[in-house]
């Protein structure tokens, strides 16, 4: 898989989402968000509390934990717990492929997002490693230290029979402490990106990551 530049891969916004349902079924204790202009479901937790989606632009629906601190920090985040369901749509581009000496059209995959990300995080590690170098190691180390990533899984999934997704588990570490852990999956669905996002603290995981499992596996295209 080929890196390239976030104009490239990212696109455009998706359109704004009207206002979508929620039913809780108290026989189940789960929660069921439906959004009819993308086509999407999830089940949640009914006592997840759902957050309106003011910061991002592009997200559809952002829940976290009762009693949990409020945050929309983004993934790898050392505060909070949360999950969210984001929307683009991918743009196709045109390249002259140097083997053929012809134009092709090359429409990004769930698997060239990750890339990206993974191109993008390893930036901000070189920039943390010496933060003196680059402006974005300057303003990165007013808050941070030297900041590494291990991704404790990479690879493709199947998620409401489309194939076309990928899963990217990370534990971000600040000067050798953990202080994040976000677990992404990217999944192009009739031309349209989703983004889903769960982070939390490193020692939530074990109590966390088991219920964010159970939404992504819920997560369906109707």
């Amino acid at each position: 898989m080929s890196v390239f530049s976030a104009a490239e891969i990212f696109g455009t916004i998706a359109p704004a989402a009207p206002m979508a349902t929620l039913i809780t079924n108290q026989s189940t204790g789960l929660t069921t968000y439906t959004n009819e202009l993308y086509g999407i479901a999830l089940d949640f937790p009914a006592d997840w509390q759902v957050e309106p989606s003011i910061l991002v632009q592009n997200q559809l629906i952002f829940i976290r934990p009762p009693n949990e601190e409020f945050n929309r920090i983004p993934a790898n985040s050392d505060t909070g717990t949360g999950f969210s369901v984001t929307a683009s749509i991918p743009s196709s581009f045109s390249y002259l492929d140097p083997n053929t000496m012809q134009a092709k059209t090359y429409a990004p995959t769930a698997g060239d997002y990750v890339t990206s990300q993974k191109y993008n995080t390893t930036k901000i590690e070189n920039a943390t490693a010496s933060p003196s170098e680059s402006w974005m190691g300057g303003i990165l180390s007013h808050f941070y230290g030297e900041l590494t990533h291990v991704y404790v899984k990479d690879s493709p999934i199947v998620i409401s029979n489309e194939t076309n997704a990928w899963r990217l588990d990370t534990i971000t570490s600040d000067d050798g402490v953990q202080i994040g852990f976000s677990s992404d999956v990217f999944v192009i669905h009739d031309g349209v990106l989703y983004r889903l996002n769960f982070y939390t603290q490193p020692l939530n995981v074990p109590n966390m990551l088991p219920i964010a499992e159970k939404i992504i596996e819920s997560f369906r295209f109707i």
